[in-house]
């Protein structure tokens, strides 16, 4: 039995901890600058900023080799301190504003409260369960624990996934200094949490009522994907967070004309492009956005669009321009793995036919992408949407959006911000329907629709109709109750994957990780083999195996996505079994794990007849079999 209350206590202190220093070190950054006044919106870029200055530290800290333990906790000891004497300057404020919106709270309100517990906590005890979804074993916290290994950041030319921008991979590395995965995970949720506050927040200042609010921030966190990320080590949320901060920021500079937000969205948006390249979808839509609030405030001289347009996204270069260096340090190319046509990169391990081979994979998305399925992607997205489905989206969104849109057709006039809110979401939309259709890619969208939905909600119950009053009654009526047995659905639908995950049986302790481990993944059997009785030198190749090495306790070598590449050319390039042990060899390999399904199976082998025989040959004559069943094979090989 894995029950051990005291981690599960360690990581949420930690992580806690975590978050009230991004909080406090960013909230005095931020007052040295720009003088805001104190709430929750402020508050929250003050996180963000703290966050920034948090990943950026890490990030120099491995140039120079210091990923110690030591370091972790000296950041977060230090940020505690600051935190401690930042808390009791808000407290009051804090306290009061929690008292007055809990009198305020109607039925319908404390209905959607507890619906928003109950995901947040079910999420919260997902994440300190033993990490198994697919990116965080392969990259998202697979890198960090290598960095960790190596105690520095360096070049990996065979890891694809080490050239992505990797912000979010800094804090999870921060994170697995000190406490584990579960304090890693918990961070990714707490980044879900601050989107659903930076919801509520916005709301307010865009001068939504707080049932209308709550209504929003409640149809973001129910989405099931949403809640399936906060439970897992990746960077969705956190890129939703920065995203929705940085349209919140450009709507308060539109309504206050105050420099300083306009600053703020050019910041949060370098944040996004530190942790997802998908952000470059925003950097071309944010300008375009931001030329329409200069014609509104008839500012369109060169000099307001300089000091509008370019100095944000000076700073939003500026905030982003370390990962892009670093990959020119190390490629020559700012945005490897991707753009090799346009950038002739050095690296060894990736080229132009595996980069557009990988872009047609990630279009195998969404199925057919036929005119007809553009036009009936919403209502798929909306109904047949499905986790573990590469045809239907990988992910669930639920009704609840395509159903309240239509209360744009009930009122009289689409107020411009709610214009602002959907001409962002329709952009962003139109360049995923176009990229790699996955939900978790569309989700920064959500948070900006729910706040769309909820003004227009709000301006149909103010009689900016086209009813009468007593339909308007009548109609609100039935919209709160659809809404209500829409979270409901989507709440089952948490309930069934929060059970179909195990979360609740490892939590309690009653499922032990090993057991869990064996049972979902047919490697983990190889890797409790070879943690437990390979010598510490060995290096493993990683064939065919899914590439997950996170629980793997020794040095490795594998593909990124083509992961037999590399032993096909190997043995395409050898005559005898005796070759292609020396190459092998050559290259530091004790061991070879594969799946066997894979590697050897008749419609996905990369050897012709010929070769395959090599191949079986040279495992007959210079491998010894340690595991063979109907999946996998590991395979010692003889020096």
């Amino acid at each position: 039995m894995d029950f051990l209350p005291i981690n599960y206590v360690i990581n949420f202190i930690c992580a806690i901890l975590a978050v009230l220093g991004f909080w406090a070190v960013g909230r005095v950054c931020r007052q040295k600058i720009f003088s805001l006044p104190e709430n929750l919106l402020v508050a929250l870029f003050d996180f963000a900023i703290g966050a920034w200055l948090s990943w950026t530290i890490i990030f120099f800290a491995g140039v120079f080799g210091l990923y110690r333990p030591s370091l972790s906790l000296l950041i977060l000891g230090s940020s505690t301190l600051i935190s401690a004497t930042q808390i009791p300057k808000v407290f009051t404020n804090i306290k009061k504003n929690i008292t007055y919106l809990l009198k305020q709270l109607s039925l319908y309100e404390v209905i959607l409260s507890i619906i928003c517990l109950l995901v947040i906590l079910s999420a919260a005890i997902g994440a300190l369960t033993p990490p198994a979804a697919q990116d965080a074993l392969v990259h998202h916290l697979a890198l960090p624990k290598d960095y960790i290994k190596l105690g520095k950041i360096i070049d990996l030319p065979y890891n694809y996934f080490s050239y992505f921008p990797a912000a979010m991979e800094m804090l999870f590395l921060y994170a697995l200094l000190i406490g584990g995965a579960g304090m890693a995970t918990l961070l990714h949720h707490f980044f879900g949490v601050a989107t659903f506050l930076a919801i509520l927040a916005g709301g307010k200042h865009l001068g939504i009522s707080s049932r209308a609010r709550l209504l929003a921030a409640t149809a973001f966190l129910t989405i099931p994907t949403v809640w399936m990320e906060m439970t897992w080590a990746y960077i969705d949320l956190t890129l939703t967070f920065y995203i929705t901060l940085a349209m919140l920021a450009l709507l308060k500079w539109r309504k206050t004309k105050e420099f300083s937000w306009s600053c703020l969205f050019g910041f949060a948006l370098g944040a996004a492009l530190s942790i997802k390249y998908t952000t470059l979808f925003v950097g071309v839509i944010i300008p375009l956005l931001i030329l329409f609030v200069l014609k509104e405030h008839k500012e369109t001289s060169l000099k307001a669009v300089l000091k509008y347009l370019f100095v944000p996204g000076i700073i939003a270069l500026l905030v982003s321009l370390l990962w892009f260096i670093r990959n020119v340090a190390w490629t020559n190319n700012p945005l490897f793995p991707f753009l090799l046509n346009i950038f002739p990169s050095n690296n060894i391990g990736w080229d132009i036919d595996r980069a557009k081979n990988t872009l047609v994979m990630l279009n195998r998305y969404g199925g057919d992408k036929s005119f007809l399925d553009y036009l009936l992607l919403p209502f798929k997205l909306s109904f047949l949407a499905r986790y573990e489905s590469d045809q239907y989206y990988q992910g669930i969104i639920g009704t609840f959006y395509i159903l309240t849109l239509l209360i744009f057709f009930v009122i009289k006039k689409v107020k411009n911000e709610v214009l602002y809110l959907l001409g962002f979401s329709v952009f962003f939309y139109c360049f995923w329907a176009a990229s790699s259709q996955q939900i978790r890619y569309l989700l920064p969208i959500f948070p900006l629709l729910s706040l769309a939905i909820a003004m227009s909600y709000d301006q149909f119950l103010n009689k900016d109709s086209v009813t009468s009053a007593s339909k308007e009654h009548f109609l609100d009526k039935i919209f709160l109750t659809l809404v209500i047995i829409i979270f409901l659905v989507n709440l089952t639908v948490i309930g069934y994957y929060f059970n179909s995950f195990k979360y609740g049986q490892l939590f309690i302790g009653q499922l032990s990780t090993s057991d869990y481990l064996r049972n979902k993944f047919d490697y983990y059997i190889a890797y409790e083999h070879i943690n437990q009785k390979t010598p510490l030198d060995s290096k493993i190749f990683l064939v065919d195996i899914s590439n997950q090495p996170f629980y793997l306790e020794r040095d490795y070598f594998g593909d990124s996505v083509f992961e037999d590449y590399t032993l096909t050319k190997i043995v395409q390039s050898s005559k005898t079994p005796a070759e292609i042990k020396d190459k092998i060899r050559a290259i530091g390999i004790t061991h070879l794990l594969y799946r066997r399904s894979i590697l050897l199976g008749a419609k996905t082998m990369p050897f012709n007849k010929e070769e395959a025989n090599l191949f079986v040959k040279f495992l007959l004559e210079h491998g010894e079999m340690l595991i063979l069943n109907d999946k996998i094979a590991l395979f010692y090989i003889k020096p």
